[in-house]
């Protein structure tokens, strides 16, 4: 039998209870009452304003105050086909055992009695209908305090406190000791490299008490410039790290008619007004030298060139070129190694 069959047994126990209640005995004959069509038999209490009984054109039948009356320890049933209620036969009203539902709160722990005898283990009987839950007792005395349990997890940091009251300032320590003048160093010692006293910066170099270092004049020297080549008085620096010597070195006197050395470079000869001169071949690229007059009437001097290499003038430099070129009391010829030679 499930659960909404039940139900519904029950409600009828309770409306044939009622119903002979309110026929007298000495009355033999059924009273019946046809009820209008979607309509319903109702029974209402003194007041008529609270419906006590209800039975609805479909069969349905209600008894709204069921719900509160008092509990009753006993279950009714009905004939399936007869309709006859009474008491239910064993094992009828047995349910299927439902769902657990949720766990009530725990009560107050009561005083513990006196451990009885343990008696012999009967054998365990049908578990019954779940009965209504009754109203809460009250709360027993207090039980006797149970052993410490495990220590929980550590709660949330708590907000930082206020901050206390500023101590007392400590003994100076050792520090640091003064120097002797402006300017002077801290360095440490040997183990365990623990400072000493300042020091004044010596040698080349020195520091203001604002940290600025200055080099002393005279102090780098020849020696302490890292150059190829060699430091003389007829040397110098070059912007390549190379110490070379002078810039132009005088190559002699040139005669008429002379061809100007191959390897000349970087020097200057002289020759006597009027006089021709042939130049040597343009392959070295980079290769200068100056040719002057030394006593100037008016002729100037005449270059030729070597094979067939072009001169450039320095009115020609855009284009114009030429074999030879007379006429300038001062020459100075360079050559690009490619055959040309520009003179200005």
């Amino acid at each position: 039998m499930n659960n909404a069959l039940l139900q519904r047994t029950r409600i009828a126990a309770l409306l044939g209870t009622v119903l002979a209640l309110q026929v007298p005995a000495v009355l033999a004959a059924d009273i019946s009452a046809t009820v209008p069509a979607g309509g319903g038999f109702v029974v209402k209490d003194s007041t008529g304003a609270n419906t006590r009984l209800r039975v609805q054109d479909d069969g349905t039948v209600a008894l709204p105050a069921l719900g509160a009356a008092t509990p009753q320890g006993s279950v009714a049933c009905f004939d399936s086909a007869t309709g006859q209620m009474g008491p239910c036969a064993a094992g009828v009203a047995v349910g299927a055992t439902g769902s657990t539902g949720p766990t009530g709160p725990t009560g107050a722990t009561g005083a513990a009695g006196a451990t009885g005898i343990q008696g012999a283990q009967g054998i365990q009987g049908p578990a019954g209908p779940t009965g209504i839950t009754g109203a809460i007792g009250p709360s027993g005395p207090q039980g006797s305090v149970g052993i410490q349990g495990e220590t929980g997890p550590t709660g949330p940091t708590g907000p930082t406190g206020a901050q206390g009251t500023t101590g007392a300032t400590g003994v100076t320590g050792a520090g640091y000791s003064n120097g002797t003048a402006a300017g002077q160093i801290y360095l440490t010692g040997n183990s365990p490299f623990a400072p000493q006293s300042p020091q004044t910066v010596t040698g080349d170099v020195s520091v203001s008490n604002t940290a600025v270092i200055t080099l002393k004049n005279g102090t780098v020297t020849p020696a302490k410039i890292s150059a190829t080549g060699t430091a003389s008085a007829t040397t110098y620096l070059r912007g390549d790290g190379t110490w070379s010597g002078h810039f132009m070195a005088p190559g002699g006197a040139l005669a008429n008619g002379a061809t100007i050395p191959a390897s000349a470079s970087g020097a200057f000869y002289t020759a006597a007004d009027g006089s021709t001169l042939n130049l040597p071949s343009a392959s070295a690229a980079g290769q200068y030298f100056v040719i002057l007059t030394t006593n100037p009437s008016g002729q100037g001097l005449t270059l030729n060139r070597s094979g067939t290499d072009t001169i450039f003038d320095n009115t020609g430099f855009s284009g114009g070129a030429g074999t030879s070129i007379s006429g300038l009391l001062k020459y100075t010829c360079v050559s690009d190694g490619s055959g040309h030679w520009y003179i200005y």
